[in-house]
Order: C-alpha cells, then structure tokens, then sequence
C-alpha cells in the first residue's frame, strides 16, 4: 500500500512527539531543578541586556521546569515590573522570597519594586531586612536605596538616617554622597550640598547618573575656584525614574551567572 504525502507527515509528527515525551519523562527531578537553575541565569542575564523577550522565554520555562526555584520568581518579578505589569510582579516577589526569605539581594530588589509602587513602609522594611543580613557583600547599597526612597517620599529625616548609615557601612560608598547632596540641596544647604557632591566626584567614576546630575535645567552655577566642578544651584537628580537613580550597580544576581 502507497503511502500519501499527509500520511507521511503523519507518521513523522507522531514518532516525534513520541520522542519528545520520552525525552521529557528521561528528566530526572534533579536535572529539570538544574535546567530551570541555567534557565533562571539565562532570563537574569537577558533581562540585563534588555533582551525582554528573550528573558520572559527564558525563565517561563524555568518556571515550567521548577516553579519552587526562587531565582526564576524574583528575576520574573523584576521582568513584570519592567513591563509595568505590577500584580504579576508582586505575585511573584512574594512566592520568590516565600522560597528563599535569607537571600538579601532578592529584598533588595523587592524594595525596589515596592518603592516604585509608593508602598513605602513595605520598602523599609525590605531595605533594612536586605542591609541586616549578616552575610549581604554590599549592606550600602540596601541603605543607600532606602535612603532614596524616603527622599520619593519626602521623608528627609528618615532619608537622612540612611544616607548616613552607608556612609558608615561604606565611606567610599559614591551613589550615597551624590543623594546626600540631592537631600542637603532639598534643605538649601547649599555649602553641605556642595561638601557631597565633591566627595562623589572624589568616588564616583563617570556614569549616566553624573551626566543625569548635571543636565539640569538651570545654567546657574556657585561661585567656585578655577577647574573645580562644583554643584548648580537649581539641580536635583529627583526628577529622574527610581529604576534609574537605585543602588544596583553592583548587578544583582551576577554571581550567579555562567560565562556564555
């Protein structure tokens, strides 16, 4: 009996779903945990490039693969809140961080995301959560970043407090001498504003926050010696987006990336 060319290509497409499902039953649950670990890595590292298609194709199947691996949730969640997709970003903080609550980089980020939300009392408690975290490499920049929220809120006292807790953790630290200006600025203390924004040019290596800091509106600037920057009268870095102005220079998750 002759075959059809449709029944041919029947036959084909059921030994390769066939194969396919031998395939998926050869996973054992320890190699589909490891898939979903590479995928998880994959997605945080496309989603740093900004490759948001390929991050969400990335870590949807790491989520398939094993929806209890705490990397996929919470770099999923950094993904939604890109996308301005909040509940979803939310959803998936909380399952995250349910799965892992000893990760301070992961509360970091929740804060973050619950600043931008202007939920800031949550965002406090995260932030502090992240910096108390005795095994946290980088404590400064959770302080830094709570700082920065309150400064969102307009809570300059508080702002204060954490600003200068960095500063503590970290005299070194650029991103908190730049908001210490921004707040002492807000105060119009301008001599103390000025104090900061040299110590963060002391620190602080060109980047898209400096360049953000001095595009301002105002030409107007305060008298200074010959070759020293020194901080325009009517500039703040408020108006830029939160996103742009946190404390994650260091990369989040980084250390958890491969080489590829």
């Amino acid at each position: 009996m002759k075959l059809t060319t449709s029944r041919v290509f029947l036959l084909l497409c059921m030994m390769l779903t066939l194969q396919a499902c031998a395939v998926s039953r050869e996973l054992t649950p320890e190699k589909r945990q490891d898939a979903a670990q590479y995928n998880a890595q994959l997605g945080a590292q496309y989603l740093q490039r900004g490759d948001l298609e390929q991050a969400q194709e990335k870590l949807l199947k790491a989520l398939e693969q094993d929806d209890k691996n705490a990397l996929a949730h919470i770099t999923y969640a950094n993904l939604q809140s890109r996308v301005d997709q909040p509940d979803s970003a939310e959803k998936h903080f909380k399952q995250g961080l349910l799965l892992d609550p000893e990760e301070a980089d992961y509360r970091n980020s929740y804060g973050i995301f619950l600043c931008g939300i202007k939920k800031y009392d949550d965002a406090q408690t995260q932030f502090r959560a992240a910096a108390d975290n005795p095994y946290y490499r980088t404590p400064e920049f959770a302080l830094d970043n709570a700082g920065l929220c309150m400064l969102d809120a307009d809570r300059l006292s508080d702002a204060e407090g954490y600003l200068r807790d960095a500063l503590r953790v970290n005299p070194k630290f650029a991103n908190a001498y730049l908001h210490m200006a921004d707040l002492m600025h807000r105060k119009q203390r301008l001599t103390v504003a000025d104090a900061y924004f040299q110590r963060f040019n002391a620190y602080g290596k060109e980047s898209p926050q400096r360049v953000c800091f001095w595009d301002c509106t105002s030409s107007v600037t305060r008298e200074t010696l010959p070759g020293r920057r020194s901080l325009p009268v009517d500039c703040s870095i408020s108006f830029l987006p939160l996103r742009k102005r946190v404390s994650i220079c260091h990369a989040p998750f980084s250390r958890l990336l491969p080489e590829i």
